[in-house]
């Protein structure tokens, strides 16, 4: 697999992630009998269950405007301009997701939707360099075993 490829992959993995939680999730739900919502739950339980709640609704959009367009931009990019670019993507998906805001804003002045979508800022660059700091450590971890390659090979 080429450093180019692992790192277009790599666009999937905030994707990924909820739906694979989400997967134990319901599994853990169905053995247990347990409701989704209970708050009363073991904490290791409702955080991972508040994620998948919070992270589609108040970024996923966001994010995946992001990643479309990036899934397209990075085949014909240099390796450190991807690299660099993924290194900035919270402040990306933070700047498209004070774009909503501030049209949400315009459109209800009056209404508190926009106010709580402000005050998210912090946990769009957490949860992003959170995703950022492992998607580019297995791929230092990748590259130091030898197991990308800067170039498509034929044969």
């Amino acid at each position: 697999m080429t450093a180019k490829q692992y790192l277009r992959l790599s666009l999937l993995l905030p994707i990924v992630v909820p739906v694979a939680i989400a997967s134990i999730q319901v599994a853990f739900n169905l053995a247990t009998g347990r409701d989704w919502g209970d708050l009363n739950a073991p904490l290791p339980i409702v955080y991972p269950e508040i994620f998948l709640i919070f992270s589609p609704i108040f970024g996923g959009l966001q994010y995946l405007v992001f990643a479309v367009w990036a899934w397209f931009w990075f085949p014909r990019q240099s390796l450190g301009r991807i690299i660099a670019t993924l290194a900035l993507s919270p402040l990306i998906v933070l700047a498209i997701h004070f774009l909503a805001w501030g049209t949400l804003c315009i459109a209800r002045p009056h209404g508190d939707t926009g106010v709580f979508l402000a005050e998210l800022w912090y946990a769009f660059l957490l949860v992003g360099y959170g995703y950022v700091a492992v998607v580019l450590g297995i791929y230092w971890a990748l590259k130091r075993r030898c197991l990308l390659t800067n170039h498509l090979t034929t044969g």
